[in-house]
């Protein structure tokens, strides 16, 4: 919360200064007066749909209105201890190099969820100290595990999820080259997860992340054209993602109603 508050504080600060009203921000950056308020109060958090266009609308930079100009001199001061861990993990996949055994799929499963409470409190220091380590113990079960079985699919979606915090510790911390490596890991462990609905998100999680960098009308073309296996919303009846689509149906069909996915992939 600290964090949101920082942010919201600032988009407040640059709004004020450019003499600009709330009413007039939200009508440049095509969001709701309301949730204008709620950003700059500290009481929801942003996202890049909205402080991309607003640093562009109010005449400063997207680092500097996220606070991130502190964590580049941290990261410069720090070195050693945070990118660089993080992106030997990333590269360790064909060689994990592990020093001791392989923890098992579940404890890993239990620290994905403490990471993911760490970011979801927007605390990235220590956030990025726990994905090192989580990378490489899935990477291990990745290499063990015989493709297309349960152990497998559990594996890479966990991999899938984690791909994901990593896109955002990287983009926490100015390390572009992360955040590319990252979303196209997560696309290829989200195909590999079994669940139909991964492969869905990371390709969105690629489109909202390239569209922030300016990239929007190959994905706006893109996602014109049917893709091939892609799936139709003709099929009636209730299904687990709330509309009535053979994607949903396939998804409750291998049983994962009975689970709640996760808040983040």
């Amino acid at each position: 919360m600290e964090v949101i508050a920082h942010i919201g504080a600032r988009i407040a600060q640059a709004r004020r200064e450019k003499g600009l009203t709330e009413d007039q921000l939200a009508a440049a950056t095509h969001f709701s007066v309301s949730l204008v308020r709620h950003f700059e109060q500290g009481t929801k958090p942003t996202s890049h749909a909205f402080t991309t266009p607003a640093a562009r609308e109010l005449g400063v930079q997207l680092g500097w209105l996220l606070g991130q100009e502190q964590v580049h001199r941290q990261h410069q001061e720090d070195d050693n201890t945070v990118a660089p861990a993080l992106r030997a993990a990333m590269d360790a996949y064909d060689d994990p190099q592990l020093p001791g055994d392989v923890r098992p799929l579940s404890d890993l499963e239990s620290v994905f969820a403490s990471a993911e409470r760490l970011w979801r409190a927007g605390r990235y220091d220590r956030l990025i100290t726990v994905l090192p380590e989580l990378l490489r113990h899935l990477y291990s079960h990745a290499q063990d595990g015989t493709p297309g079985t349960e152990h497998a699919e559990r594996t890479h979606a966990l991999l899938a999820a984690t791909y994901s915090a990593v896109q955002a510790a990287a983009g926490r911390y100015g390390c572009t080259d992360l955040i590319g490596m990252a979303i196209e890991r997560h696309l290829a462990a989200a195909a590999a997860s079994g669940d139909p609905l991964r492969p869905a998100v990371a390709a969105f999680r690629r489109s909202q992340l390239q569209m922030c960098w300016g990239h929007s009308t190959r994905y706006f073309a893109r996602s014109s054209a049917p893709s091939a296996g892609s799936p139709s919303c003709r099929a009636s009846g209730p299904t687990r993602c709330g509309c009535s689509c053979s994607f949903g149906r396939q998804w409750s069909a291998r049983g994962r109603v009975t689970a709640t996915p996760p808040t983040r992939w």
